[in-house]
């Protein structure tokens, strides 16, 4: 690996002298940059940017909510449980925004219910943010519903989608699939890292 050679002010004014380090760096820094040589700059836009170091080298990309793309990049997620027949919240998904996204997003999820004795029932779906209800909805649909929800976010925020049936019984319940999320940009990876809009 080439390694980064720090260029100062005073090498390059006029009359300075010329020197075998100097030109070297002209030719070698370039190569140490794409080298990912330490102390050399990372580059932005088209090149990749490391998963690690997203959230310190990549600028922050204010979004506002929309179907326009799928946020790819921005959210650490875990899925929950995605079936109960209890009557108490069970968490479906979980999402933490990284802070690399700020702004306005549009949370989205299906829910359904399965009846197996044809009684009526409801299947209930409530989207929190930082443990605070948010919304809240209901279907006796036994065929998915999708669901969605405008929030603003910033760095740390925590989004959850729980669910549960209004009856408890083993022989009902409520189904959670398909939680995602969309905006008017995000970043994705087509060679390296960069802004949907500008793919």
């Amino acid at each position: 690996m080439n390694p980064w050679y720090e260029i100062t002010e005073v090498e390059t004014d006029p009359g300075a002298p010329g020197k075998a380090e100097l030109w070297k760096a002209w030719w070698k820094n370039p190569i140490a940059i794409a080298e990912g040589a330490p102390d050399a700059p990372r580059v932005s836009g088209l090149a990749l940017i490391p998963d690690s170091k997203l959230l310190t080298e990549a600028p922050v990309l204010t979004v506002t909510a929309s179907d326009a793309v799928t946020v790819a990049i921005g959210f650490t997620s875990v899925t929950g449980t995605a079936r109960t027949t209890g009557d108490s919240n069970v968490v479906g998904y979980t999402t933490t925004a990284t802070g690399l996204i700020v702004g306005s997003v549009r949370f989205k999820a299906s829910h359904f219910g399965f009846n197996n004795v044809g009684s009526s029932f409801d299947s209930i779906l409530q989207l929190f943010k930082n443990n605070v209800l948010v919304s809240t909805f209901s279907t006796g649909s036994t065929v998915a519903v999708q669901r969605s929800v405008d929030l603003s976010i910033t760095a740390g925020d925590v989004i959850e989608w729980r669910h549960r049936s209004d009856i408890d019984s083993f022989q009902t319940g409520s189904n959670f699939s398909g939680a995602f999320e969309t905006a008017s940009d995000t970043y994705a990876r087509i060679g390296g890292l960069l802004k949907w809009s500008e793919a």
